[in-house]
Formats: structure tokens, sequence, C-alpha cells
């Protein structure tokens, strides 16, 4: 299992926010006629190393991708066996 802390710049909204905190929690495949939003997550029966890589690059696509944000930071706060915990920072970009 995994767990996400979102830390957003001011000028992002709460509906934006709540947009992210979809996104993140939605599993890949699982939104009939947008099967494609969501994340991956096969990264969950990766070794640690991997699981931060991998998850790591699906937010930030996802991220930019659907709600045109930009990743400024991941923090990993917690990695045990078999449960991450990490702290994504967003911004508006430039």
């Amino acid at each position: 299992m995994y767990e996400v802390g979102i830390e957003a710049s001011e000028d992002i909204s709460q509906e934006e926010i709540d947009g992210l905190k979809n996104l993140y929690d939605t599993p890949v495949g699982t939104i009939p006629m947008e099967r494609e939003k969501g994340l991956d997550m096969s990264f969950l029966s990766m070794p640690p190393d991997m699981a931060k890589n991998l998850f790591s690059v699906e937010v930030i696509k996802k991220t930019r991708l659907y709600l045109d944000l930009e990743v400024t930071d991941i923090e990993f706060i917690s990695v045990e066996a078999g449960k991450l915990v990490a702290k994504v920072v967003v911004s508006r970009g430039e």
C-alpha cells in the first residue's frame, strides 16, 4: 500500500488539489472511457528503490498530463516493507 501527501503553492486551487488526490488514488485502467487516467500501481510490488523511481516517474508524468501542474519535489517520508509514504510538492510551473 502507499500514501501520498500533497503540498501545493498558494496559486493552486482546492479543486486542483482534490484532482491530484483523485489522480494519485486511482489505479490506471479503472475509469471507463479514460482507462489511461490514474497511476500504474505496479510499483507496489517492486523493491523500495525501484518503487520510489517508478512512482516518481508516474506521478510527474500524469500530473503534467492531466492537471497541467509541475511536480517540483517528491520526498519519501517512509519506505517500509509493503508501504510507501510520499510527499508530492506541486506548483503552477512557469
